[in-house]
């Protein structure tokens, strides 16, 4: 849904750039995947329907709720037609199991003091990172902060970037990997900070000053979490090659419907065959456009299998074990 002033055909025509671009970031999870597409599109072969509709925002001022609404144009695209689209354009993608990240955000305020936001807090900051990653469809939330916490991670430890206390604070939690987010904020509005991510042993660190809160998420958290998000990517390949997937405890056909069909559903798949099979296990044959590293994780994302332990995977071959 993107606003628009009327419904001109010039505003129709911007707003359905706009929207292929969200759009776009949505599925690869990247900020500038419209900007790597190498190639005249025409974004209108992918619209499956076009609606203007009013939309409505609630406003509270002064303890005075108030409803207002303008004008919006809904665009609906072929999800399949894009994923071959950002497939046959090369684009850099995330894997269809989005990461999950824990955030340590410790905010200085002049008159508050210092403070890590939590889930329940209502920081300005809190809501405009919750945007962001929503729009890419990553998964986060901030700690508790309970006793466990601060004995683990204080907040003078923190906002002096003690790494190692930051490590060990966080793996009480599971994530993907942790971000610590330290910044001043005056009365002004302006703010200035680091953002400093852990992800596989690989540590990071920027500085950042912005006028304010809103102008640093519309100039450089994208550039932020792009490469937050790097290690979690890949570039699908063109070319499909095959990986054997070994299944144990697959006795009923409706259970290999199911695990069949699930598997067929991700993206990175293009087609799923039976091999063999001998009492109640089998091996699959599936065909991906993506290295064996990110099949493994896709399939590890499924709530009915789990990876088999103590059994050695290689770049052919993948070992499960289905959950009833």
């Amino acid at each position: 849904m993107i606003p628009v002033p009327d419904q001109s055909e010039l505003s129709r025509d911007k707003a359905i750039d706009q929207a292929f671009t969200k759009v776009l970031i949505n599925l690869t999870g990247f900020s500038n995947a419209a900007e790597k597409v190498t190639i005249n599109v025409n974004e209108e072969t992918f619209v499956e329907a076009l609606s203007f509709q009013k939309i409505f925002r609630e406003n509270s001022e002064d303890d005075v709720s108030t409803t207002n609404s303008e004008l919006g144009l809904k665009v609906i695209f072929s999800e399949k037609d894009l994923n071959k689209f950002i497939v046959d354009s090369g684009l850099r993608m995330l894997s269809s199991v989005r990461p999950e990240f824990l955030f340590w955000i410790l905010v200085d305020e002049e008159i508050k003091g210092r403070d890590f936001l939590r889930n329940s807090s209502d920081h300005q900051f809190k809501i405009e990172l919750n945007q962001k990653l929503e729009s890419r469809k990553i998964t986060h939330f901030l700690p508790i902060y309970d006793l466990q916490d601060e004995l683990s991670l204080s907040k003078d430890d923190a906002w002096n970037l003690n790494t190692e206390s930051v490590k060990a604070a966080s793996s009480r939690y599971d994530s993907d990997g942790w971000i610590l987010v330290r910044f001043y904020e005056a009365e002004s509005g302006m703010i200035r900070g680091t953002w400093t991510h852990d992800v596989d042993g690989e540590l990071i660190t920027e500085d950042f000053f912005s006028s304010s809160i809103r102008d640093f998420f519309n100039q450089k958290i994208d550039m932020f979490l792009d490469k937050l998000l790097l290690p979690f990517s890949y570039v699908s390949d063109q070319s499909y090659k095959k990986v054997k997937l070994a299944i144990k405890n697959i006795d009923q056909y409706a259970d290999y419907k199911a695990l069949t069909s699930r598997i067929k559903d991700l993206d990175i798949v293009r087609s799923v065959e039976l091999s063999s099979i001998s009492l109640n296990d089998l091996e699959l044959v599936i065909e991906t456009n993506a290295s064996t590293k990110f099949l493994r994780r896709d399939l590890n994302g499924l709530s009915f299998l789990s990876e088999r332990t103590g059994i050695s995977s290689s770049e052919g071959r993948l070992a499960f074990d289905w959950i009833n």
